[in-house]
C-alpha cells in the first residue's frame, strides 16, 4: 500500500498490484490503539470493554454479534460526526460507535 499527497491537497491510496486503481484517504487526528483488557465476547447491544491503556469504552450504536478473542488489538477513532468507532482487530465484523466513560 502507497499513501502519497494529491495535487489538491487530499491524500490518495494506491495498493500495489490492484488494477493500479487509486482510492481517495483522508488522514484521521486522535486515533487511541490499545487492547480489550482480557475477553472480547463480540457485542450486545450495550458492552463495555476495558482497554490495557484504563480507558473504558462503552457501544453506543446497537449491534448484536459473537466474536471470542483474547485481548485483541483495537483501534479507536473519531467518526466524523461527535462520536467515535471502535475496530477490534481480526474481527471481520462492522466498527461499532462507541463512547468513552473513562
Amino acid at each position: 500500500v502507497v499513501i502519497y499527497a494529491d495535487d489538491v491537497g487530499g491524500y490518495k491510496m494506491h495498493v500495489v498490484g490492484d488494477d493500479d486503481q487509486e482510492i481517495s484517504v483522508q488522514q484521521v487526528n486522535g486515533v487511541i490503539e490499545s487492547r480489550i483488557d482480557g475477553d472480547f465476547n463480540g457485542w450486545e447491544g450495550e458492552t463495555v470493554y476495558e482497554l490495557t491503556n484504563g480507558q473504558i469504552w462503552k457501544q453506543s450504536s446497537y449491534h448484536y454479534h459473537y466474536h471470542y478473542a483474547y485481548s485483541p488489538k483495537v483501534i479507536i477513532y473519531p467518526n466524523g460526526v461527535g462520536g467515535y468507532k471502535m475496530h477490534v482487530m481480526g474481527d471481520s465484523d462492522q466498527e461499532i460507535g462507541v463512547r468513552r466513560i473513562k
